[in-house]
């Protein structure tokens, strides 16, 4: 498994993982944690990791697109997930989950409401009184985290940490899974020197303008809108694109846009 972690930063950093540690943690707990979770905790147990981002489906404090992460909790006596039920009556957060990561605002959590084993990943919002589904486990969860970050070079062009292949963006745009999509466009957008990938963009979105899942014509509409801000879109493409505008009255309030 790919290291998530920070190299050469020791915040929240813990000691050593031993199975004896998981085991009473789950004991106190009452939960199975995830063998993805203990896996990486293994690797280093706990501290801050590589990826700042996670897609979500509805505009959070953070952004229109994804929420923040910048830590992720292990397993001991403090900064640890041990922490939990403390953290949960001081904030008024749900109860039986288990924080993963946090600053009192918002919180990344394993959800056990209705399980005690596999759990769903949610992001909360203290202050905005909000909650969202970002995963159905946290191996989905670890596969859809992403650099948000950009990094601007003295020549203007803009890159992330982790570069895609083709395959990979056209697998993920033809997935029916939102995260993905969402994964995909948020790369495409943040790389826009990437010309051989301009069919690969102008067809996935032309299938997902037209998809009978209403978010997803929501979200590629979305993005459709930032691709053509930044000129990635050909006259041609935006003349087929404003057609099924036209047509769906979900997305006629796109237009103006265009």
């Amino acid at each position: 498994m790919k290291s998530i972690w920070q190299e050469d930063n020791d915040y929240y950093k813990l000691e050593p993982l031993l199975n004896a540690m998981v085991a009473s943690a789950e004991e106190k707990l009452n939960v199975k944690l995830p063998n993805s979770y203990i896996k990486i905790l293994k690797q280093q147990n706990g501290g801050c990791i590589k990826y700042d981002a996670y897609p979500s489906t509805v505009p959070t404090s953070w952004a229109d697109d994804h929420v923040h992460i910048n830590h992720n909790l292990g397993i001991g006596e403090k900064n640890s997930i041990l922490e939990s039920e403390y953290l949960i009556q001081e904030w008024e957060l749900p109860r039986n989950i288990v924080l993963l990561s946090g600053d009192g605002h918002s919180w990344i959590a394993l959800d056990y409401r209705k399980t005690n084993e596999n759990p769903q990943v949610i992001y909360i919002d203290c202050e905005a009184n909000q909650q969202v589904k970002l995963a159905n486990s946290f191996d989905e969860f670890l596969q859809g985290l992403y650099v948000a970050a950009e990094i601007v070079e003295e020549n203007g062009e803009v890159y992330v940490e982790r570069e895609w292949t083709q395959e990979e963006v056209e697998i993920a745009l033809s997935s029916n899974d939102n995260e993905k999509i969402i994964r995909a466009f948020n790369y495409l957008y943040a790389n826009p020197n990437i010309n051989d990938y301009s069919p690969v963009v102008e067809h996935g979105l032309l299938d997902l303008l037209q998809h009978a899942d209403e978010k997803i014509k929501m979200i590629a509409a979305t993005y459709a809108t930032h691709f053509n801000e930044k000129k990635q879109l050909s006259s041609e493409f935006v003349g087929k694109m404003i057609a099924i505008l036209r047509s769906d009255v979900e997305l006629e309030g796109y237009l103006p846009m265009f």
